[in-house]
């Protein structure tokens, strides 16, 4: 694969010609649609532009100071009023809402006569007409993926694209994939936005203006409860999960931490939601067609993503975040470990860990006899002595 592309030719005979699979792709550019349409407020200019008992703007004056294309905004010039060197000013910070860049192709596994490819598209929740759609989801997804499974038995070599012979989209963002016998394991991290939750407990909001700091802890506190059932049921729905009426297949969150432990790591253990999915590679053509299943369960988890280490049914998704250590008052290195059983056809998480450091690599994990065993180093920055 190279960028959106997946080149197959015949190994033993090159020169027999090649087959050239593109990513379909909306080829849009800054001339197919606007900048932005018409401003919601009233666009005002300096004053010596505009004097203050000026009424608002009509319809078309603030037509008049939008800018619709590129090439409005480089024609506007200096001798424009000031309302049209402001309009000019916001579009070209402004990104293009119906340009996307091309699909990319970032892991391919082969099984027998099936190749899969995962590939990712930049999410259009991050163009201004999604932005309202964004800052309501509790994930910040900046990929869109998809599973494309391909025909790779009959292989035409007269330059023509292969036979799609099924394909889903999956959450979050791409982090790592294996293929163990007929089972593909794909690896994605949802990070979670808590802003909805957390925005009315901030001290400053102006429902605790007056208070002290008793009383705002109690208000904060019966705001955060109020909250906190909406919030989650949201999140649940945002992440998709497949629960099958249990929550089997999503490590606890209590789990995680000591029962006597207050720590907090990396400050938030919602940091991100490590998912893990798998499906069937030999599933029959009519189910990829009308049927394309695939199982995932997943743990949230702190930190950001390393690496991830897959062997004898185990895969451990590896983290690196931060601990306190009280007895140096210092926020610490520490590489956290979600283990999950992928021996079977539905993965299921079992296992967390956490080891003082960060991994040395992403060769740093081993699982010998039972036990993981994880190589990790810590910088000493306090350290004076060398």
């Amino acid at each position: 694969a190279y960028g959106d592309v997946i080149f197959a030719w015949d190994a033993q005979d090159a020169n027999r010609g090649l087959s050239i699979t593109r990513m379909p792709y909306n080829d849009t550019s800054d001339k197919d649609c606007p900048y932005f349409g018409p401003m919601p407020v009233d666009v005002m200019s300096s004053e010596e532009d505009v004097p203050p008992s000026k009424e608002p703007l009509t319809e078309e004056e603030v037509m008049a100071t939008t800018v619709v294309s590129p090439e409005a905004a480089s024609t506007s010039g200096s001798s424009g009023s000031g309302r049209n060197r402001k309009a000019k000013m916001i579009a070209d910070i402004m990104p293009v809402p119906c340009y996307k860049p091309k699909p990319q192709i970032l892991s391919l596994m082969l099984r027998g006569s099936r190749l899969t490819a995962v590939v990712s598209e930049q999410s259009s929740r991050f163009y201004s007409p999604y932005m309202a759609e964004a800052e309501a989801s509790t994930l910040f997804d900046y990929q869109d993926l998809t599973i494309k499974v391909y025909d790779a038995y009959n292989v035409p070599l007269d330059g023509s694209p292969l036979l799609l012979l099924g394909e889903k989209k999956i959450k979050g963002n791409y982090h790592d994939a294996r293929s163990l016998g007929n089972n593909a394991v794909i690896i994605t991290t949802s990070h979670l936005n808590t802003d909805s939750f957390t925005n009315e407990l901030y001290r400053w909001r102006p429902q605790y203006c007056g208070l002290n700091s008793t009383a705002y802890e109690a208000l904060a506190k019966e705001t955060a409860l109020n909250e906190v059932e909406s919030f989650l049921e949201k999140m649940v729905k945002d992440l998709e999960l497949e629960l099958d009426g249990n929550c089997d297949g999503i490590f606890q969150v209590a789990s995680i931490q000591a029962g006597d432990s207050k720590e907090v790591y990396d400050s938030n253990l919602l940091d991100q939601f490590v998912r893990v999915n798998s499906f069937d590679m030999d599933m029959s053509t009519n189910q990829l067609t009308n049927e394309f299943t695939t199982s995932s369960s997943g743990t949230f988890a702190p930190g950001w993503p390393d690496s991830i280490y897959v062997s004898q049914g185990f895969a451990g998704v590896i983290n690196v975040g931060h601990d306190y250590n009280p007895s140096t008052n210092r926020w610490e290195d520490s590489t956290f470990v979600s283990g999950f059983d992928i021996s079977g056809s539905t993965p299921k998480p079992f296992a967390f860990a956490r080891a003082p450091g960060r991994p040395l690599n992403k060769f740093a994990t081993d699982l010998y006899e039972g036990h993981l065993r994880v190589a990790t180093t810590t910088t000493d920055w306090f350290n004076t002595d060398s």
